[in-house]
C-alpha cells in the first residue's frame, strides 16, 4: 500500500554557488479508487544575465551579487477515481528564499532579492466523463493572495481565487463542440474578470477544421503590473471578441 521516492539535486553555479535541493514523496493507497499523497520538494533558480549584468540607466539595474532563489513546496493531496470521474484535493505550503524581483527605484528598476516570504491555500479539481460528453471543474485558493504584506510585496498582484469550467461534447464521430469559463480574482487594482471561449472542431480524414470564439462575452480585461510591481497603472489584455478559423494536417 506505500510508495516512497526519495532524491536530490546537486548545483554548482559558478555565480550562484552550489546547493543541494531535496524531493521526498510517500504515497499511501487507501484502496484502488482511493490514495493519499504527501510531496515536499525544493527549487534551486540561478540568476540570469539580464538580472545580473543588464545597466541600463533610468530603465534596467542588474546586480552580480544576486543571490539564486530558494523555493520550497509542500504538498497533502487525496485523489479519488470511480468509472468515468476524478476528484482531487490538494493543500500546500510553498516558501521562497531570496526571490528574485524588480524593484522600481528613482533611478531604474534593479533587480533585488526580496526577503523570504510564505503562501499557503488548497486546490480542487473534478472531471466528469460520459458517453459523449466531458466536463471539469478546477478550483485553487491562494490565502495571501491580493493582500498588501511587509514580508511580500508580490502577493498584491496575485489573485486570492481562480475558478475553471469546461465542457467538451461530441456531436458526431467527426465534430465536437466544446467551451470553457475561466475565473481569476481580483489582485492589486485590476477587478475580476471572466473569460468565456467556445470551440467547434470538425475532422475530415486527416485534415481538421476547427473555429474558436474568445472572449465570447465580450469582457475588458486589464492585468496588473506584475513585472514592475506598480499599481499606478493596469496592462491592457483583451479587448472585444475574436474569432479564429484553423486548418490543420495529421499524418
Amino acid at each position: 500500500h506505500w510508495r516512497f521516492l526519495l532524491g536530490a539535486r546537486f548545483t554548482d553555479n559558478e555565480k550562484s554557488g552550489r546547493s543541494t535541493t531535496p524531493r521526498v514523496a510517500i504515497v499511501y493507497q487507501i484502496d484502488e479508487n482511493r490514495s493519499l499523497k504527501l510531496l515536499h520538494s525544493e527549487g534551486f533558480n540561478s540568476p540570469n544575465f539580464v538580472q545580473q549584468l543588464i545597466n541600463i540607466p533610468n530603465a534596467i539595474i542588474g546586480h552580480e551579487d544576486l543571490k539564486a532563489e530558494v523555493i520550497r513546496s509542500t504538498e497533502l493531496a487525496y485523489s479519488a477515481t470511480t468509472e468515468g470521474t476524478l476528484f482531487v484535493a490538494n493543500i500546500y505550503y510553498f516558501s521562497a528564499t531570496d526571490f528574485i524581483i524588480r524593484n522600481p527605484e528613482a533611478d531604474g528598476n534593479h533587480y533585488r532579492n526580496s526577503p523570504a516570504f510564505d503562501r499557503y491555500g488548497f486546490e480542487l479539481e473534478y472531471q466528469l466523463q460520459r458517453e459523449h460528453w466531458r466536463s471539469f471543474l478546477n478550483l485553487s485558493y491562494n490565502h495571501q493572495g491580493d493582500r498588501s504584506l511587509d514580508h511580500d510585496n508580490t502577493a498584491l498582484f496575485a489573485p486570492k481565487l481562480n475558478i475553471n469550467l469546461g465542457l467538451f461534447y461530441r456531436l458526431s464521430q467527426s465534430q465536437t463542440l466544446g467551451g470553457s469559463v475561466r475565473y481569476t480574482g481580483p489582485r492589486a487594482n485590476a477587478s475580476s474578470v471572466a473569460l468565456t471561449d467556445i470551440n467547434y472542431e470538425h475532422q475530415l480524414g486527416n485534415y481538421l477544421l476547427y473555429a474558436t470564439i474568445k472572449n465570447l462575452l465580450d469582457e475588458h480585461v486589464l492585468y496588473p503590473d506584475i513585472q514592475n510591481l506598480s499599481t499606478s497603472h493596469l496592462v491592457p489584455g483583451y479587448e472585444g471578441r475574436r474569432i479564429e478559423l484553423g486548418l490543420s494536417f495529421g499524418f
